[in-house]
């Protein structure tokens, strides 16, 4: 019965690396997941099967009731952080456009209205318009 309890203590012991190890390596790997995911194609495939990934190991280390709460939240994360990583990185980096919209008009043409636009280059010494 003695030694029941330091056998018990030594495999609670070894569970927190992988406890410390998902607490830190979850929400990374979440954020690298939404980040995929805001881009199109075959990224936002493989985004969503990394996020499953995770969060699947993530339930299995936490147990079934406790890894419901995980799949859950990491799920609802990944919601929010997508977009504000693309809104940060905009905001880091900025908006650049070769060209802007100078003028909007419409005009009457045989088979109903018709509009046009007139373009600025903004890239170049002399704004051309077109």
């Amino acid at each position: 019965m003695t030694e029941a309890y330091p056998r018990a203590r030594r495999q609670e012991l070894r569970r927190w690396p992988g406890t410390l190890g998902l607490l830190i390596f979850m929400p990374l790997a979440l954020t690298g997941c939404a980040w995929l995911a805001q881009h199109q194609g075959a990224l936002v495939l493989m985004g969503a099967f990394l996020a499953m990934l995770v969060l699947t190991v993530a339930w299995a280390m936490c147990g079934a009731g406790p890894g419901a709460c995980v799949a859950v939240f990491g799920f609802a994360f990944m919601l929010f952080v997508g977009p504000a990583m693309g809104d940060y990185v905009l905001n880091h980096r900025g908006v650049r456009h070769g060209a802007v919209i100078g003028d909007v008009s419409t005009y009457w043409k045989k088979h109903g209205d018709g509009r046009a636009c007139t373009v600025v280059a903004t890239d170049t010494a002399k704004s051309d318009a077109y």
